[in-house]
């Protein structure tokens, strides 16, 4: 409750509540102190109005929720154990015991007290509620295996439930995505499927149609009783939770759930060796960096080319030094060593590692070190390396000598 007399801060009017490390300040926005008094009176009496937390939670619910209607499955779970407190009233250790009589997953008393947070903070920006979060479990990556996706398939005895599996591996599309979709966005002509736009900063794309989607959607249009694709009993589904758990368990598969089609649709490309930037665009990512964060190390590919420079074969022989070249006239070029270029010269021609220099090779050091000044012919026993080739050596050595220097 707010104290009754405004206190002056930092040159304006608060109204304060709490002693010590528990004080809280709400501004009156004024320096006269008559008008403060008379904004902390009606502020007093808008949280006597509100003073529960379940009323306050309900006028928050119409202005927030969504189609799905998640806050109401959210309060649901909540109003037993906060309804019927003050905000004040939530501590720390409220929160504590609701963790341990809920007893499910962090994620989920994260998602529940997150959002009982927003609807305080929503009612008062200055709430004098104290909240305590478990710590964020590690994202979760489960892929399903060719056999496993087959397995799942052959136990979906509901048609709903088996075309939005077909579509979520086929799509890669998120399970609101999914659920969402309608008859007008699915272009059979064209063949593309239109996800229309996501929420907040989950992006949608428009996705092509393969043969085993459009042998699904055909099948399903052709009994359609609402615009929806996914669809039960002639309404919109909200959920297909409780269906994909029932085919789960019956295919034997343990710790799985809808959103690890999506995952196993960027896993499959990623083995097939699709490019990330076309995986990213086929999921929706609006940069290449999430796709590789996540999904790079599936790809057959992947740090192969880095493994490769590891091999115990491929260990260089040791390079005997030459005598030290000539000084150059000028002060900021050097002459590069032979030495240096045979390994390298040997590597482009193809040819025994004794290299000369016909001409000249130099390089050329200033604000952007070992630029190549000059670069003519370098001949190798028994063959020649091409002017291009030659450069090509002589940046080689450049950037050897360089990292030596570093």
């Amino acid at each position: 409750m707010w104290n009754d007399q405004p206190e002056l801060y930092r040159g304006k009017y608060h109204a304060v509540r709490g002693a010590g490390d528990a004080k809280r300040r709400k501004s009156l926005r004024t320096t006269d102190l008559d008008v403060a008094r008379s904004r902390l009176v009606d502020l007093r009496a808008a949280n006597e109005r509100l003073k529960l937390v379940g009323e306050i939670f309900e006028l928050y619910r119409p202005a927030k929720e969504d189609g799905r209607e998640r806050l109401k499955y959210v309060w649901r779970c909540l109003k037993p154990h906060f309804g019927h407190l003050r905000p004040d009233q939530v501590t720390r250790d409220v929160c504590a015991d609701y963790r341990a009589v809920r007893g499910v997953a962090d994620g989920t008393i994260i998602r529940e007290l997150g959002a009982l947070r927003a609807a305080l903070r929503w009612h008062d920006p200055n709430t004098p509620a104290v909240f305590d979060f478990p710590e964020t479990p590690p994202p979760r990556h489960r892929h399903l295996t060719r056999e496993e996706f087959a397995r799942l398939l052959e136990a979906c005895e509901q048609p709903h439930i088996r075309l939005f599996i077909v579509l979520a591996l086929c799509t890669g599309a998120r399970k609101s995505a999914l659920l969402q979709l309608t008859w007008d966005r699915v272009d059979m002509a064209r063949g593309q499927i239109d996800l229309g736009r996501g929420e907040a900063n989950k992006g949608r794309a428009v996705v092509p149609l393969n043969r085993s989607a459009k042998e699904a959607l055909l099948e399903a249009y052709k009994g359609r009783l609402t615009d929806y694709v996914i669809e039960f009993r002639g309404k919109p589904l909200k959920d297909v939770k409780r269906g994909f758990q029932t085919a789960a368990k019956k295919a034997g598969l343990v710790d799985i759930y809808p959103h690890a089609l999506r995952h196993t649709a960027a896993v499959w490309m990623a083995e097939d060796g699709v490019p990330m930037s076309e995986i990213a665009q086929y999921l929706g990512h609006s940069s290449t960096r999430v796709t590789e964060k996540v999904y790079a190390r599936y790809s057959a590919d992947y740090l192969r080319k880095a493994a490769s420079s590891l091999e115990v074969g491929a260990i260089a022989p040791k390079i005997q030094d030459d005598p030290a070249p000539q000084p150059s006239a000028n002060p900021l070029n050097q002459m590069a060593r032979v030495t240096r270029l045979e390994l390298a010269a040997s590597a482009v021609t193809e040819a025994p590692r004794s290299v000369q220099v016909v001409k000249s090779v130099s390089i050329v050091f200033n604000r952007h070190p070992f630029r190549t000044e000059q670069v003519k012919n370098v001949q190798g026993s028994g063959c020649k390396c091409t002017q291009s080739k030659a450069r090509s050596i002589v940046e080689i050595f450049g950037r050897v000598h360089k990292n030596e220097a570093a």
